[in-house]
C-alpha cells in the first residue's frame, strides 16, 4: 500500500522560499520610470525664458534637475525621482513666474539680463552652524561674518539682523576690493522647491538691504541652498543667511 505525503507538510516551505525571494526583491533598487529624467531635462528647456523672467524660480528647477541626475548616477533611485518631479513642478512654476513678468509679456520691454551667478566654489565651501567666520584683514582689522537668522518661513530682516548687516556694510566700504556671496537656508518644512525658492528670498533681501547702505551690487552674490545645508537640529538655527567673503 503506497503512502503520500501530505502536501501541507511542504507548505512552510514554500511560504519560506516565497518570503525570501520578496525580501531579495524588495532589496534590489530600482530604476525610476523611463524617461524621467528626460522629462526633467524637457520641462526645464521649455521654462528656458524664465532664466532672465524669473531668475530666482529657473535656478531653483536648474538646481533640482542637477540634484535629479546626480542622485540617479549614485543609483539612488528613490531619490532621482523625488527630485526630478520636483524639478518638473519647479520648472512649470518658472514658466508661470516668467508669465507674470510684464517686462516679459507681449510688447513690453526687454527685460535687463541678470548676471548669472559665479560657482559655489569661488567662494569656497559654505561652512558652520551658524558660525561667525573671521576674514583677511583689512582696513579696520579682521571682520567677523556672523550669521543672521529669520523667523518661520519669513525673508523679513529683524532689527537685530539689520543692525549685523549694517556692520558687515560698513567694513566691505572700508574694503572695497572684497566681494561677497550671501547664502540663504531654510528648515526642512516645505517642499524642496518651496525652500530654494524661500532661501534665495532671504538671501536676495539681504543683498538688497546691503545695497541699499551704499554697497555695488557687482560685490553681492547670492546663493540659496535651501533645506539642503542644515547647521542643526534646532529649526531655528537652520532658516539662515551666511556670508562668504573673497578678495578681487
Amino acid at each position: 500500500m503506497a503512502f503520500r505525503t501530505p502536501l501541507s507538510r511542504f507548505a512552510p516551505l514554500r511560504i519560506l522560499r516565497f518570503a525570501v525571494l520578496a525580501l531579495l526583491l524588495a532589496g534590489c533598487p530600482k530604476p525610476p520610470p523611463e524617461g524621467l529624467l528626460t522629462d526633467a531635462h524637457g520641462a526645464l528647456t521649455l521654462a528656458a525664458n524664465a532664466e532672465r523672467c524669473a531668475p530666482a524660480e529657473y535656478r531653483a528647477a536648474v538646481l533640482l534637475v542637477d540634484q535629479a541626475q546626480a542622485a540617479y548616477e549614485a543609483k539612488d533611485y528613490k531619490a532621482a525621482e523625488r527630485f526630478a518631479n520636483a524639478a518638473r513642478a519647479q520648472a512649470e512654476k518658472a514658466r508661470e513666474a516668467a508669465s507674470q513678468n510684464p517686462a516679459c509679456r507681449e510688447g513690453g520691454d526687454e527685460p535687463a539680463m541678470v548676471e548669472p551667478e559665479p560657482p559655489a566654489e569661488e567662494y569656497g565651501t559654505e561652512e558652520g552652524v551658524g558660525a561667525e567666520e573671521a576674514a583677511t584683514d583689512g582696513q579696520g582689522g579682521p571682520h567677523t561674518w556672523t550669521t543672521i537668522y529669520f523667523d518661520f518661513d519669513s525673508f523679513e530682516i529683524s532689527t537685530s539682523a539689520a543692525q549685523i548687516l549694517s556692520d558687515h556694510a560698513a567694513w566691505l566700504k572700508l574694503n572695497p576690493t572684497v566681494s561677497i556671496s550671501v547664502a540663504g537656508h531654510c528648515d526642512e518644512a516645505g517642499s524642496t522647491e518651496y525652500n530654494l525658492a524661500l532661501g534665495e528670498r532671504r538671501a536676495r533681501v539681504v543683498v538688497n538691504y546691503l545695497a541699499s547702505l551704499g554697497l555695488d551690487r557687482s560685490r553681492l552674490r547670492v546663493v540659496s541652498y535651501g533645506e539642503e545645508m542644515l547647521a542643526s537640529d534646532k529649526d531655528n538655527l537652520n532658516r539662515r543667511a551666511e556670508f562668504k567673503a573673497k578678495g578681487r
